[in-house]
């Protein structure tokens, strides 16, 4: 199908949804006559746009542009002095040797043509990305509950469940898949040793001819998320020469992909034939997460009005951030699981590893490990030739944050809007080391260990000092 056919818009792509109603519904509600409780709630409808970058991959879809990676787009390796045969003019071992046509000079089809050979294009992946017929704008249904009590006049409390469903989420997958869900026994048994000759040791597993088809990626909207929390914080307004927040979350965030390139691109990628496969929690899910702040005005002008240019002015302020660490995707690459040839193939591939049911033996401070380890090696295995793993999409989770940012500040008034202000920043005040997340690759020899840390900052990870002065008038 393409731009202009019969239920196709004259720009391709989806169809324009007119009708997308987002309705929001609130309300708050103060029991009883002390004035001190409040109970607020609301749900509403959110649509989201579109990824721009699926829009750019249509680029180079048949018949209006060509692409070729020579004998490559048959799962071999391009020769030298001609790319379009491969390196090797007769079969070794088991690398078998073959040739493709050359397909440029490259004519693209008139405008309004009727009919386009498309041998030239063939195999059709990777170059091809397409549309689900269904495909639809992505939408989230938010709601919340929340119960504030005045604790006193400055101080309020507040205990909130906050929540997400999200439907019709993006992602893309291989629409042209081999074997079954499990993985690809019948090409084992035709002598298959790697996902590179699949194609041409055993054609016949996959859905349909890749010599013809290839690997075609598919854009779609097929996707649910689900987010659940508890919320709390305590709120102090500046009082006393004190500001004060403090606020807790304590979630649970699953999905089947975090965004449109963690399927797609990011491994593992989807098993096309069992979706279920790549729910688990999301990318983006972080369990728990408390962030404390506060601004405290210096009392040092207790020592008298003598020093009043000198004592009067000092505030001291911070941020501190505590949070779980996010999870770790693990993957091979073995390419041994034999539902699809990487060289053939737009998306990644349902690369998963095997749980062996040894423990995960999470080491937290991964310096007194001589390889920096942070999970155990042996927790995980490659699967056996032709079969998919057995563990889930991301499963453990990686280092968390710890950090401090504080300032120390001084204002010296020449009238009451005119004032010069001296600040002394320090970001990461304590230097504590923010672990970044451990190799996912079970295939790299460096898996599970910690390599690097987080940036923290715009200017790195370590602790940052620095002046700063400011003229308000």
């Amino acid at each position: 199908m393409f731009p202009g056919d019969k239920g196709v818009g004259p720009y391709g792509g989806a169809s324009v949804h007119y009708d997308d109603i987002a309705p929001r519904l609130g309300f708050a509600w103060s029991p009883g006559d002390s004035h001190k409780w409040s109970v607020r709630g609301g749900i509403g409808l959110y649509f989201n746009r579109s990824a721009s970058e699926a829009t750019g991959q249509t680029l180079t879809n048949a018949p209006f542009s060509l692409t070729s990676p020579g004998a490559a787009q048959i799962g071999l390796s391009p020769g030298f002095a001609n790319p379009y045969t491969s390196v090797n003019p007769s079969p070794v071992g088991a690398t078998p040797s073959g040739s493709v046509n050359n397909p440029f000079p490259f004519i693209p089809p008139a405008a309004g043509s009727s009919s386009v050979n498309f041998a030239n294009f063939e195999p059709i992946g990777p170059g091809e990305v397409f549309y689900a017929p269904n495909l639809t704008v992505p939408r989230s249904t938010n709601f919340n509950l929340n119960v504030q009590y005045q604790v006193s006049k400055s101080t309020v409390a507040t205990l909130a469940y906050v929540g997400t469903i999200g439907r019709h989420l993006e992602g893309a997958y291989d629409l042209n898949p081999a074997g079954q869900a499990s993985g690809n026994p019948v090409a084992v048994a035709e002598g298959v040793t790697s996902d590179f000759n699949l194609n041409t040791r055993a054609p016949n597993t996959y859905q349909f001819n890749p010599a013809i088809y290839g690997g075609i990626g598919l854009y779609a909207s097929g996707w649910n998320s689900n987010y659940n929390s508890l919320q709390a914080q305590i709120n102090r307004h500046f009082s006393n020469g004190l500001q004060l927040q403090a606020s807790y979350t304590w979630s649970r965030y699953f999905d089947f992909t975090s965004s449109l390139e963690n399927s797609a691109f990011n491994n593992p990628g989807f098993n096309a034939l069992n979706f279920g496969r790549n729910y688990g929690p999301s990318a983006n899910d972080g369990p728990q997460r408390l962030v404390l702040n506060y601004v405290y005005t210096l009392p040092l002008y207790k020592y008298g009005h003598h020093w009043k240019a000198l004592t009067d002015g000092w505030n001291l302020s911070g941020i501190g951030t505590f949070q779980h660490g996010f999870p770790v995707a693990v993957f091979q690459q073995a390419f041994n699981e034999l539902q699809g040839n990487a060289a053939l193939s737009f998306f990644a591939s349902p690369d998963f590893v095997n749980a062996t049911g040894a423990p995960l033996n999470i080491n937290h401070n991964p310096r007194t490990s001589p390889n920096q380890q942070w999970v155990n090696p042996g927790a995980f295995a490659v699967p056996a030739l032709g079969t998919e793993g057995t563990a889930n999409r991301n499963p453990f989770y990686g280092p968390g944050l710890n950090y401090w940012d504080m300032a120390l500040e001084k204002s010296v008034y020449f009238t009451e809007s005119m004032y010069f202000q001296l600040r002394f920043e320090t970001f990461n005040t304590f230097n504590h080391a923010n672990f970044a997340a451990p190799v996912g690759d079970l295939s790299a020899g460096s898996f599970g260990q910690v390599n690097s840390v987080q940036q923290i900052s715009t200017t790195g990870a370590g602790r940052v000092v620095q002046l700063g002065a400011k003229f308000f008038f």
